[in-house]
């Protein structure tokens, strides 16, 4: 997603009106006041371009959303714009754009004269809670803490109202990018969260089990940051190694297994998805593996058709497809192409699919274009294809074993659908 380097605003616009009862020319307003009218007007200009464009553009936006709730939703924010700065109607779009029900059309990252306030925490959502999985240095002490409430709304109540940020077809994605605007300041006083955009406090559990509440401000650019787990590399999941490689494979000779990360829905540079298959079938055929899992948990998607050669390379090996022996991981980063390769090894090989729901839908809107506001420069990236690949309408591809993401194991460096799926009798082996 590309950065716009158009400004926001113009240079300001001085007005001048006549007075009609004396005849007189009336001085001119405030500096401040023509940036106001200016600003007004673009922002006008920009809200209702998307207004009219979104529906045009959009192969269905009003698959979930009438015209009219449309409608009124861009003119109620028209309405708004004298009201909110910058970075506040930044927010506000993407809430509007958000409306469609579509996770492949979104609003882009802001130009460089909105600049967005981020508390110094990263938080993740798991099953069992919302928990801070990396902070500045000075912050440490919320490492591993569990979120009960920003300022005085409870957890479950503030995520409700941030999921209207989030474009999502699904829990799954909901949950996977939700987090990210619970650290962004304007987010949180959009939803009426916090008071300002500049501090927002929020009440955890620390992880020596203290409740603490704590007033947060915007981290420098330049802090320094600590994330966990902190572990040991010899304790590292596998899954959390190599995680920008494009995808690649190792065995697990303790369990009879070989691992596959498949990470991006795109032919790595110097190895072609057809040599990576030849590569792999060398391998399986020296090793014999019990086992072989594909993990497309880290997938976010691309161009589905790269792994038709490594699916079509599995239908057709008897001795691995089989539930018992081929397995595929999924997850709530699995979105887009990655959800359909999910969807094709679940129709066309005998694999058991083992973790979450997916982020991406069976049935879903995509083949992304974009479109650029007029005077923000701002980058709507929308829908042009709906993709029609299963009957009924499941927001998911599902697992057959379902397999909870809880933060006692994400911290204790424990990925527990891998480890359910190596731990797996194979009958006969």
């Amino acid at each position: 997603m590309k950065s716009s380097t158009v400004p926001l605003l113009s240079a300001a616009l001085t007005l001048a009106a006549a007075h009609i009862a004396s005849s007189q020319v009336a001085p001119e307003p405030p500096a401040a006041e023509g940036r106001a009218a200016t600003m007004t007007r673009a922002w006008q200009e920009d809200i209702r371009f998307v207004g009219d464009e979104l529906p045009r553009r959009h192969p269905d936006l009003f698959h979930t959303i009438t015209e009219q709730q449309w409608t009124d939703a861009v003119e109620s924010l028209i309405e708004r714009i004298p009201e909110l700065d910058d970075a506040r109607l930044y927010m506000e779009l993407i809430r509007l754009v958000a409306l469609a029900g579509d996770s492949h059309t979104s609003v882009g990252r802001p130009p460089a004269s909105i600049a967005l306030n981020q508390l110094p925490v990263v938080p993740a959502w798991f099953d069992d809670g919302i928990y801070i999985v990396a902070a500045t240095a000075e912050h440490t002490e919320l490492l591993g803490a569990r979120i009960l409430a920003v300022g005085t709304t409870p957890i479950d109540d503030a995520m409700h109202r941030l999921a209207g940020f989030v474009a999502h077809e699904n829990d799954s994605t909901l949950r996977n990018a939700a987090p990210q605007y619970l650290r962004i300041i304007n987010a949180l006083h959009s939803a009426g969260l916090c008071d300002s955009d500049d501090m927002a406090s929020i009440r955890a559990q620390l992880a020596d089990g203290t409740t603490k509440t704590v007033t947060l401000t915007p981290h420098p650019s330049d802090a320094p940051w600590k994330s966990l787990p902190e572990l040991d590399p010899g304790k590292t999941p596998i899954s959390l190694t190599r995680r920008n490689a494009h995808y690649w494979f190792r065995d697990i000779p303790e369990h009879h297994a070989i691992y596959l990360a498949y990470n991006q829905c795109a032919e790595a540079p110097d190895l072609p998805m057809e040599k990576f298959v030849d590569a792999l079938d060398r391998a399986i055929n020296k090793l014999n593996p019990d086992k072989l899992i594909i993990d497309l948990r880290n997938n976010g998607g691309g161009n589905s058709a790269i792994l038709r050669p490594l699916i079509l390379y599995l239908a057709d090996h008897p001795a691995l497809n089989d539930p018992d022996r081929l397995f595929v991981l999924i997850g709530r980063r699995t979105f887009s192409s990655a959800q359909m390769n999910a969807l094709e090894l679940d129709q066309q090989t005998n694999a058991t699919l083992v973790g979450e729901p997916t982020g991406g839908k069976p049935n879903h809107f995509g083949e992304v274009r974009s479109f650029t506001l007029p005077n923000s420069g701002i980058l709507i990236q929308h829908s042009t294809k709906f993709w029609k690949r299963i009957d009924g309408d499941p927001p998911s591809t599902m697992p057959d074993i379902a397999v909870a993401v809880l933060a006692s194991d994400y911290f204790a460096g424990i990925d527990r659908a891998l480890d359910i799926t190596l731990e797996r009798p194979v009958p006969g082996r």
